[in-house]
C-alpha cells in the first residue's frame, strides 16, 4: 500500500470504523513515548472493532518498541490474519519470524500465504527466496526471486505499483546472483550483477561477487 501514516491516522486497509479514533490516540501517545498508554489505548481499538487489523499491528509495532518479541509476533500475525494481502502487514510478521525468531520454515509458509492473496507483493517473493536460501533450496529461491524482479521491473516500466529504492532492487539482483552461484549456474549469475552493476554503477556490492 503507497498509504502513509499522517497526523490523523488514516487506516492502512483503507477501512472506516469506530475504532479508527481511538487507534488515533494510540499513534499520538507512542509519539510521546508513552507506550504503556499507547499499549492499552490501541487494544481498546481492537475491542471497538475485533476485526480491525490496524489495532493489532499497532500493538506488534508498540511491543517491538518494548522488546517483548513474542507479543510483537502474536499481534502482527493477529493483523496479518486478518488482511493477508496488505504489504505492510507481510513486511513485520515476516521480519520478526525470520530475522528475530530465525524460524525459516514458519517465514516459507507465511509468505506463501501471503503471495496467494496478493500475487503482486514482489516483497513477499523477495523474502520467500531469502527464505528458502537460508533452507538450502536454491532452486526454489531463484523462482521467488526472479518473480519478484518480474513484478518490480513491470511496475516501474508501468510507473505504478509500491515504491522500491534502488538499493532494494540491487539486492534482489545480489541475493538471486548468490543461489544462482549455488546451483552451479555461474554465467547466469554473472549475468545477474552485471545487470546490477548497471543499475548502480557506484554500488561496491554487486562487483565485489564479481571478483
Amino acid at each position: 500500500s503507497s498509504r502513509r501514516r499522517h497526523t490523523m491516522y488514516i487506516s492502512v486497509t483503507g477501512v472506516q470504523t469506530c475504532a479508527l479514533p481511538i487507534l488515533f490516540m494510540s499513534v499520538v501517545y507512542t509519539k510521546q513515548g508513552k507506550l504503556v498508554q499507547a499499549i492499552e489505548t490501541a487494544r481498546k481499538s481492537t475491542e471497538a472493532d475485533k476485526n480491525f487489523p490496524d489495532g493489532y499491528w499497532r500493538m506488534g509495532y508498540i511491543y517491538g518498541r518494548m522488546g517483548d518479541i513474542a507479543n510483537s509476533y502474536a499481534m502482527y500475525k493477529a493483523a496479518f490474519e486478518l488482511a493477508p494481502a496488505e504489504p505492510l502487514f507481510v513486511r513485520n510478521l515476516g521480519f520478526v519470524m525470520m530475522k528475530k525468531l530465525g524460524d525459516a520454515q514458519q517465514t516459507v509458509q507465511l509468505f506463501e500465504r501471503a503471495v496467494q492473496a496478493n500475487p503482486q507483493n514482489w516483497y513477499a517473493y523477495q523474502r520467500l527466496g531469502e527464505a528458502y536460501a537460508f533452507l538450502g533450496d536454491h532452486e526454489q529461491a531463484v523462482s521467488r526471486y526472479d518473480i519478484a524482479l518480474e513484478i518490480v521491473l513491470e511496475d516501474l516500466a508501468r510507473d505504478q505499483g509500491e515504491e522500491i529504492s534502488l538499493e532494494r532492487l540491487v539486492d534482489i539482483h545480489e541475493e538471486l546472483a548468490s543461489s544462482q552461484r549455488e546451483l552451479g549456474h555461474l554465467d547466469e549469475a554473472i549475468a545477474t550483477l552485471r545487470q546490477a552493476i548497471e543499475l548502480a554503477p557506484y554500488d561496491g556490492g554487486a562487483r565485489a561477487r564479481l571478483v
